[in-house]
């Protein structure tokens, strides 16, 4: 057991020796997950969509909270709720009833993503999530 411990630590050190001496390497790696994916972008979309239908239907308050970029939007035009972030869009979805969207943020990427129902409408503020 002692020895399987020892070469892990030998195998670690070595690894952290060897990335000391290319930092090019280590920052294209850490660069890697700072853009929002397709992927990323429409598990977000579901989850929204997912909360406004919840609001809706039982009219209460639920809760969201998310790492997004700093020009993260969400509009509502015609019916049709969309999420823009990074230069993709993703379609949360089409509502025949009013969405009203308020962006309390003052600069965090951290958001909270609160969604009310209330009446016939549905509200969704977006605040920082501190």
């Amino acid at each position: 057991m002692v020895e399987v411990f020892e070469k892990c630590l030998v195998i670690g050190l070595c690894f952290m020796l060897a990335a000391s001496f290319y930092p090019p390497i280590l920052n294209v790696i850490s660069h890697v997950y700072d853009g929002v994916s397709d992927v990323q972008l429409k598990i977000l979309a579901k989850e929204v969509a997912r909360l406004v239908e919840r609001s809706y239907t039982f009219k209460g308050a639920h809760y969201l909270s998310y790492t997004v970029s700093k020009d993260f939007k969400i509009f509502f035009e015609k019916g049709v709720l969309k999420i823009f972030c990074e230069g993709k869009v993703a379609e949360v979805g089409v509502y025949n009833f009013d969405i009203i969207i308020d962006d309390l943020r003052k600069g965090s990427d951290f958001v909270k993503i609160v969604v009310i129902g209330k009446d016939d409408s549905v509200f969704i503020v977006v605040e920082d999530a501190v």
